[in-house]
C-alpha cells in the first residue's frame, strides 16, 4: 500500500521521505500502544508487533505478485 501511494499520489524525495517517516513514526506509537494494552499486566515490545505486521504485509504482497 505504500509504494501504491508513493507512485499515485507523491512525485518528490522530499515528500516521500516525510509521509514515509510519519507513517513509521505512527506504526511505532500505536505498536508501542498496543503492545501495552493487549495483554494487560504482560508487555509486547513494539518491535516484536512491528515485525508481525511487516512480516505479513509482505507476505500478502509475495503471494499477489505470484499469482501475476
Amino acid at each position: 500500500m505504500p509504494y501504491y501511494f508513493f507512485n499515485k499520489t507523491l512525485h518528490k524525495i522530499k515528500s516521500q521521505l516525510m509521509v514515509s517517516g510519519l507513517i513509521g513514526g505512527t506504526l511505532m506509537v500505536w505498536a508501542d500502544w498496543l503492545g501495552q494494552i493487549f495483554i494487560y499486566p504482560a508487555q509486547i515490545a513494539a518491535g516484536t508487533l512491528v515485525a508481525i505486521l511487516g512480516g505479513s504485509y509482505f507476505l500478502c504482497l509475495m503471494l499477489l505478485n505470484r499469482s501475476r
